[in-house]
């Protein structure tokens, strides 16, 4: 993740914080276990409304419909881990991201969208042995995918997904990386780091400044003289 923590020294990442191209969102909307993978199966695929929408996997096969859901459910949910005796802290079975664009929502634009999500979970998730489910919702303001990981490897070597801010920016990167080459410009900085913002602190650290300085000013004309006090 040296990416990451070089990012600041990176000529690139500072020429995307002065850009005024639309941000790739990612959001981390929930971690899920036991039966509540299915609800959100469900959710991910529509069947919850009726016949639902296509999903597909990581291989890129395509499911429709509630019994390709319950078959999905029950494959993944055999090695699904149990809660430590004496713990506190329930395991993680799977986590549900929300990629989305800053775009309008038309064909062409969904066309865009779908081809960068797919290609983005299919390199960072799917190929580093990840199972993961992804649907493309068309109800909101703009396009967006839903994407269900499984946090168990397929691989017995590999350990449990991890999604910290690390990982989360290299999957926003690709993301923006992907989404630019088929035509939506987009970036993925990190808030902190926008010029906008960094101009932002500083004129507020700035105006802290000159608050302060007038205010103690303030006070210390406000005080009583030397003299003063020794007369009391």
């Amino acid at each position: 993740f040296e990416a990451y923590n070089s990012r600041l020294s990176n000529p690139s990442y500072l020429a995307a914080t002065k850009s005024n191209n639309p941000q790739a969102m990612l959001k981390v909307a929930s971690h899920v276990r036991g039966c509540r993978v299915k609800v959100l199966i469900d959710y991910v695929s529509r069947t919850d409304r009726g016949e639902g929408i296509e999903i597909e996997d990581e291989t890129g096969s395509m499911y429709i419909g509630k019994n390709d859901v319950n078959e999905i459910y029950k494959d993944w949910s055999q090695d699904f881990e149990r809660a430590k005796p004496n713990t506190k802290r329930l395991p993680r079975h799977v986590s549900h991201l929300v990629l989305s664009a800053d775009a309008d929502i038309t064909p062409k634009n969904l066309k865009k969208v779908h081809a960068a999500a797919r290609k983005t979970c299919k390199e960072l998730i799917g190929d580093r042995g990840y199972r993961f489910l992804i649907g493309f919702h068309q109800d909101g303001k703009k396009p967006h995918a839903h994407i269900v990981v499984k946090a168990r490897s397929q691989e017995k070597n590999i350990p449990k997904i991890r999604l910290g801010p690390m990982e989360l920016h290299e999957l926003r990167t690709a993301f923006a990386k992907n989404l630019t080459e088929v035509g939506l410009k987009h970036e993925a900085t990190l808030y902190r780091d926008r010029q906008k913002i960094v101009e932002k602190i500083k004129a507020g650290k700035e105006l802290l400044k000159s608050q302060s300085k007038n205010y103690f000013s303030h006070a210390l004309n406000k005080m009583p003289d030397a003299e003063y006090l020794k007369a009391l």
